[in-house]
């Protein structure tokens, strides 16, 4: 058995899959568990990226990302992602009335 104190816990990478059903993307991150006891096997973990943070908190040490994978901790950062590729899709909008440019500096702000 691995115990929390003799383990080293390391974020490898990321999967997302889509739903063909509700077309909602679920983001799965593969989390590498190395144990100081050399008679325990490191082994992996596939966790969902919204249970993330709940995992982070119950363990006694950090869950390295020396890699620097990127993924998305909660719904929040969900919306801002597919917010951010529905906007990059948009074709641009020029007007010569200045407060829709305006709005349109405001919106970018939000980001």
């Amino acid at each position: 058995a691995a115990y929390q104190p003799d383990v080293h816990m390391y974020i490898q990478s990321t999967n997302s899959y889509l739903d063909p059903e509700s077309r909602l993307t679920s983001q799965y991150i593969n989390i590498r568990v190395s144990s100081i006891n050399s008679a325990c096997s490191d082994f992996q973990i596939r966790l969902n990226s919204s249970d993330y943070n709940d995992l982070s908190n119950k363990v006694s040490g950090p869950i390295l990302n020396v890699k620097n994978v990127v993924f998305q901790q909660s719904i929040s950062d969900q919306f801002e992602e597919a917010f951010r590729e529905e906007v990059t899709q948009n074709g641009l909008y020029l007007t010569d009335r200045p407060e829709r440019s305006v709005l349109g500096v405001y919106m970018l702000c939000l980001m």
